[in-house]
């Protein structure tokens, strides 16, 4: 038995066929035909056809011929449409010969023929069966009715490639152990024309670089299948939700995770959880390209960094990305070591803003600094003021010696009324005397030098 599909318009009518099935007839007319007597070693029609099952049929005597398509019901056989005659392709209008011929046929118009190297050819299409799911054969095809595409049958029994929703990649085993069915998997290296592969595991950039997941186990030192993109059946999903994104583990080689690795493990996401369920989870595959795990730190277009310019955090998303930006007001000068400031100012922790750069010779009153003067020997300053210990509110009130002290040059205390100067290059060797700060006496030396 052959059964095929043969179209007629728009309708399509499964037709089977059977090997030496023939019967006579005397039927005249163009109608349907009543069977007659069988023809040993012949089979009836009634022997391998029910009712109104479909057939192609050929009516013959010695000056006539009909080739067509009927439906034989209850030892009649209609003639519904005639392919070919010795009528100009219509009815043939029938003696009643009771020496006529009825068998089954296989018309030319309705042959799938195959050139001589047994391809296929010249054929508008094929009709497979829906809802029937045929059993395991390396090399068959069929349509998957469930996932709604062609399937393949490949070497391995347990696995089914839907073709146009899911891609493998056939790698090989040769670690030292079984890769199971939704481990994620890197290349490792190759053998012949295949590569091999091993877990993949997000510590480092290489080792986190996975192409897919198992899409069954793979025993050592055996070839498999790895899915590069699609959906990965009966799978333990229970850890997670449907929609789930997961992650590769930073933790268990070839293993998932639905937290983002931080750095320093490496981020790559491996696809989506389509059924969350203990033994019959799937995951769609989707592998991205692995990088350093945490926020992201972008720069909102190419003009907002400056070259040279000095880097500051313009904008913080709510998933804690940064967006960088720079201003040419504040740049780094890196052949001449300077950090410049062009505009704007520096704001110290008492809320006073500085634009203006305090240097050389000036009047210590202008600075702004209050009755208070703080000396660089290293400089020549002038003012009036009282002389102070930095944070102290109480003036020197003692006898000092020094070189180049220009003041009132009547006594050797600086009280609190004396303008005084220190030249540039002048040396304050030694306190000789005790020194008195806010009522503590102290003794011993102060040395500074220009």
């Amino acid at each position: 038995m052959l059964p095929l599909t043969f179209f007629i318009g728009k309708q399509k009518m499964p037709i089977k066929i059977f090997d030496r099935v023939l019967q006579k007839t005397s039927t005249a007319g163009t109608g349907s035909l009543t069977l007659g007597a069988s023809q040993v070693p012949y089979l009836d029609f009634s022997d391998v056809y029910s009712n109104n099952e479909t057939l192609f049929y050929c009516i013959q005597n010695e000056n006539i011929f009909e080739v067509g398509i009927g439906t034989y019901s209850g030892n009649q056989l209609s003639r519904d449409t005639v392919l070919k005659s010795s009528s100009s392709d219509n009815l043939v209008n029938l003696a009643g010969n009771p020496d006529t011929d009825v068998f089954v046929d296989y018309p030319a118009s309705g042959a799938v023929y195959t050139s001589g190297d047994r391809i296929v050819e010249n054929i508008n299409g094929i009709d497979f069966n829906l809802g029937t799911t045929p059993g395991y054969k390396e090399g068959r095809v069929f349509y998957d009715q469930n996932n709604r595409a062609l399937a393949v049958y490949n070497d391995e029994a347990d696995i089914t490639l839907q073709v146009g929703q899911e891609e493998y990649l056939r790698v090989r085993n040769n670690t030292s152990g079984t890769i199971f069915n939704g481990e994620a998997v890197r290349i490792l290296g190759s053998q012949g024309t295949h590569v091999t592969v091993e877990k993949a595991i997000a510590t480092g950039n290489f080792v986190a670089q996975a192409i897919g997941l198992a899409t069954h186990d793979i025993e050592n030192n055996s070839f498999g299948y790895v899915t590069t993109y699609g959906t990965v059946r009966d799978l333990d999903t229970s850890d997670f939700n449907d929609g789930d994104e997961v992650f590769l583990s930073s933790v268990v080689s070839g293993g998932l995770t639905g937290v983002s690795p931080l750095a320093p493990y490496y981020k790559l996401s491996l696809g989506h959880v389509i059924r969350s369920h203990p033994n019959i989870g799937q995951i769609l595959v989707t592998p991205s390209t692995p990088k350093l795990g945490g926020p992201d730190i972008k720069s909102t277009n190419g003009n907002n960094i400056g070259v040279s310019g000095v880097t500051f955090v313009e904008i913080l998303t709510s998933e804690g990305a940064a967006i960088l930006a720079s201003n040419t007001g504040f740049v780094y000068d890196s052949g001449n070591q300077i950090l410049e400031i062009n505009a704007g100012g520096i704001k110290f922790p008492d809320g006073n803003t500085q634009t203006i750069a305090f240097t050389g010779v000036g009047d210590a009153s202008a600075t702004g600094l209050s009755d208070f003067i703080t000396i660089d020997l290293n400089n020549q300053l002038s003012g009036s003021g009282s002389f102070k210990y930095a944070g102290d509110t109480a003036s020197i009130d003692a006898s000092l010696t020094a070189a180049a002290i220009s003041g009132q040059s009547s006594t050797s205390s600086i009280a609190d009324a004396d303008n005084f100067i220190i030249e540039r290059g002048a040396a304050l060797r030694k306190v000789q005397r005790s020194i008195v700060v806010g009522g503590l006496a102290t003794t011993g030396e102060l040395i500074a030098s220009s």
